[in-house]
C-alpha cells in the first residue's frame, strides 16, 4: 500500500488518525474495488477486479494507463487481463459517473515477478548462487543461457549493468511465456557486442605508428572465420567516444594500407586488430570498443517470449537475429538498439548487420516502442529465402510505435525464392504509427551505403510468393535524401499492399523505386498510379528537436490529427511510444508520438 500522511486531530479522548486513501478496500472518493491494494503476477491472467459505487457506474476511465496487457472496462470499471510487464506499485486515479454523479477513486496496483524468477547482477552476482533473488543473483549471461527456464519465468538483469555475452533466448509455451526484463533503477541493462580496448595495456607498439591489440579474436570452434552469419567472432568495427559523438575507424584490406589515424586492419594470421595511431590507441581514441561479428541476441526456434527494457549496442552483426528457423508469439519492446552492423563476411568485403531481424519463418510477433539508430543495414526487418526444402510462411507481424533513424533501410519486408518452389506466403504485416528519419550520415560503420540517403520502407518478394494485406499507415517518414519506398514490382504488389495516411518529408526530389523491371519515378507519380497515399501528406513534421533525436511532435505539427484511427488494425494501436492513450475516436496523430499539449 502506498504511504499515507495522517491528519492528527486533538480530542479529549486522545489522538484520532484519519487516512485519506484506501480504507477497508474502498476509495474514500466513492469508487470501491474488490481488491485494493493488489499486486498481480506477471504472465498470469488475473481474476476480474470489480468496481462499485453507491449507484450504477458508467463512463469509467483511469489515469495513468494500466500496465501492458491489462484493461479497464469503460462501463463497469472492472480490471482484467494478463499482465506482460513488471510494474512497481502505483496509485491509479479512477474517474466515473455513479448514477450520473461524478465520482473518483484510487486503485493501488502493481505487477510482481513471474511464478519463477531469476536475477542477474554483473557486479555483485555469482553464478554459484540460485539466482532467485537480487541478493542471490547470477552474474553472467552464460548462466541464463545454460539454465532450462520453461514457461512462466522472468529473468531480470540489473539496470546499469553491462554484459558482453550473447543472449540465447529460450521458449515458453502456450501455458506461459518467458520474460527477459530489467530490475532496479538507472539505465537499461546493456548487452554489448564488443570488447573494451580503452586501457593502454590493451595495445602493443609495432613501430611506424602501428599498434596491435593484445586481445585475439580467433574463429569460434567449428566455424571458418567470417561464416556463418553472426558467429564469426572476428572484429567488424572500431568505435570510440559516446553517443552522439561516436568516432568510427576505417577498415583496410591490408596492413600496408594503414596510413591515417583510425585506419585499421583485421589480421587473420594472428587474429588481432592493427591500427594506425600516433600515440597509444587507448589514449588517442577514448572509450575505445572493438565490435565483434556476432549477434547480441539470438533467436533459434523460440516462441512465447518477451524481450524488453534492454540496451543493445556495439555489435558488428545484427543486434537481434532469428537464426533461419521459426520465431513465433514473441514481443520485443522498449529496447534501445544502436551502433550495429558493418561486419565483414569472411573478409569478402560484403558487410551486413541489422537492428531487429526475423530471418526465416516468423509469425505472431509484436515489435513496439523501440528506438533503433545508427544501423548499417535495416532497422527492423523480416527476411527469408524460400526453397523446395524450406517453404517459408511469414504472417501476423506488428511493427508499431517504433522510432528508427540513421539506418540504411528503416523497415524492410521481404521473402524471396531460390528455386521454382511454390507454397510460400507473406501476409498480415502491419507497419503502423512509427517514426523514421535519416537526417545525417550513418556512423555505425566506415563503409555504410552511400548515394540514397536511406530508404524509408522496402517491400518485396518473388511473384510466386502469396502476398496479401501489408499495411503501412500513420508513419512519419522524414528527412530521407532520396528513396521513399522500394518494391519488387509496382504492378504485382497493387492490391496486396496498402500505403496511406503517412507523412513523407524529404530533403529534395523523392522517388519510388522498383527492382523488376528497374524503374524510378517521382513519389507523387507513383502514389497516383499505384494508387497510394490518397490521404497522405508531404510536410515538415516539426519534430521538437531533430538534431538531438527528439521526435516528439512540436506545437503546430501538420501530423497532429492527420492520421487514421487504427484501434482495430492488426492487434490495435491504442497507445503511443510514451504509453499515452491514442484517441478512441477522431483522427490519430501520425508517427510514434501522440501530441500532448503543454498544460
Amino acid at each position: 500500500m502506498r504511504n499515507k500522511k495522517p491528519l492528527l486531530i486533538g480530542s479529549l479522548s486522545g489522538v484520532i488518525l484519519l487516512y485519506f486513501g484506501v480504507i477497508g478496500g474502498a476509495a474514500a472518493q466513492g469508487i470501491i474495488y474488490a481488491n485494493n491494494p493488489v499486486t498481480y503476477t506477471l504472465g498470469q491472467t488475473i481474476a476480474a477486479n470489480t468496481a462499485s459505487c453507491t449507484g450504477t457506474l458508467s463512463n469509467v476511465s483511469i489515469t495513468p494507463v494500466l500496465p501492458d496487457g491489462m484493461t479497464i472496462d469503460p462501463t463497469s470499471g472492472t480490471i482484467s487481463g494478463l499482465p506482460t510487464e513488471i510494474y512497481n506499485s502505483t496509485a491509479y486515479t479512477v474517474s466515473a459517473q455513479c448514477s450520473a454523479t461524478p465520482v473518483t477513486g484510487v486503485l493501488t496496483l502493481g505487477i510482481g515477478d513471474a511464478l519463477t524468477a531469476y536475477y542477474v547482477d554483473d557486479v555483485n552476482g555469482n553464478d554459484s548462487n540460485d539466482g532467485h533473488t537480487p541478493g542471490t543473483a547470477w552474474q553472467t549471461v552464460n548462466m541464463v543461457n545454460i539454465t532450462p527456464l520453461g514457461p512462466n519465468t522472468s529473468v531480470r538483469f540489473k539496470r546499469g549493468g553491462i554484459w558482453r555475452q550473447q543472449l540465447n533466448m529460450q521458449s515458453g509455451s502456450p501455458a506461459g511465456a518467458i520474460y527477459y526484463d530489467a530490475y532496479g533503477t538507472g539505465p537499461k541493462p546493456a548487452l554489448m557486442g564488443s570488447v573494451n580496448a580503452a586501457d593502454p595495456s590493451d595495445w602493443t607498439a609495432l613501430g611506424g605508428n602501428l599498434w596491435q591489440s593484445v586481445a585475439t579474436f580467433p574463429p569460434m570452434p567449428g566455424y571458418t572465420n567470417g561464416l556463418p552469419y553472426g558467429n564469426a567472432n572476428d572484429v567488424g568495427n572500431f568505435l570510440w567516444g559516446s553517443d552522439p559523438n561516436i568516432g568510427v575507424g576505417v577498415e583496410k584490406l591490408t596492413q600496408s594500407d594503414l596510413q591515417n589515424p583510425a585506419d585499421w586492419f583485421f589480421n587473420t594470421t594472428n587474429w588481432t586488430v592493427v591500427v594506425y595511431s600516433v600515440t597509444n590507441p587507448a589514449t588517442a581514441f577514448p572509450a575505445l570498443e572493438l565490435a565483434i561479428d556476432r549477434y547480441l541476441v539470438q533467436i533459434n526456434n523460440e516462441s512465447y517470449a518477451y524481450l524488453q527494457n534492454f540496451s543493445l549496442l556495439y555489435g558488428a552483426a545484427s543486434a537481434i537475429e532469428g537464426n533461419g528457423v521459426l520465431t513465433s508469439y514473441c514481443t520485443f519492446r522498449d529496447l534501445d538498439v544502436s551502433y550495429i552492423g558493418g561486419g565483414n563476411l569472411g573478409g569478402s568485403g560484403t558487410r551486413y548487420g541489422a537492428g531487429i531481424t526475423f530471418w526465416g519463418n516468423a509469425h505472431d510477433i509484436v515489435v513496439e516502442r523501440n528506438r533503433v539508430w545508427q544501423v548499417y543495414d535495416s532497422g527492423i526487418t523480416n527476411q527469408a529465402f524460400s526453397s523446395t526444402g524450406n517453404i517459408i510462411s511469414v504472417h501476423n507481424l506488428i511493427y508499431r510505435n517504433n522510432v528508427v533513424w540513421n539506418a540504411s533501410i528503416s523497415f524492410e519486408i521481404w521473402v524471396a525464392q531460390t528455386d521454382n518452389s511454390t507454397g510460400a506466403t507473406m501476409h498480415d504485416i502491419y507497419v503502423l504509427n512509427n517514426t523514421a528519419s535519416n537526417p545525417a550520415s550513418w556512423k555505425a560503420t566506415q563503409n555504410a551505403p552511400t548515394g540514397t540517403g536511406g530508404i524509408a520502407v522496402s517491400i518485396g518478394s518473388s511473384p510466386a510468393i502469396a502476398v496479401s494485406n501489408i499495411a503501412v499507415a500513420n508513419n512519419a517518414f522524414a528527412d530521407f535524401a532520396s528513396t521513399a519506398i522500394e518494391l519488387t514490382t509496382f504492378s504485382w504488389e497493387q492490391g496486396e499492399t496498402t500505403v496511406d495516411y503517412n507523412d513523407w518529408f524529404h530533403q529534395g526530389l523523392i522517388q519510388a523505386y522498383q527492382f523488376t523491371p528497374p524503374l524510378a519515378e517521382p513519389f507523387t507519380t507513383w502514389a497516383a498510379n499505384f494508387p497510394a497515399e490518397q490521404h497522405g501528406i508531404e510536410a515538415d513534421p516539426l519534430f521538437v528537436n531533430l538534431s538531438t533525436g527528439d521526435f516528439h511532435l512540436g506545437a503546430g505539427s501538420p501530423l497532429i490529427g492527420a492520421g487514421v484511427n487504427l484501434t482495430n488494425e492488426g492487434v490495435g494501436v491504442v497507445l503511443d511510444f510514451d504509453r499515452n492513450p491514442r484517441p478512441a475516436t477522431g483522427g490519430f496523430d501520425i508517427g510514434a508520438y501522440q501530441y500532448i499539449p503543454a498544460p
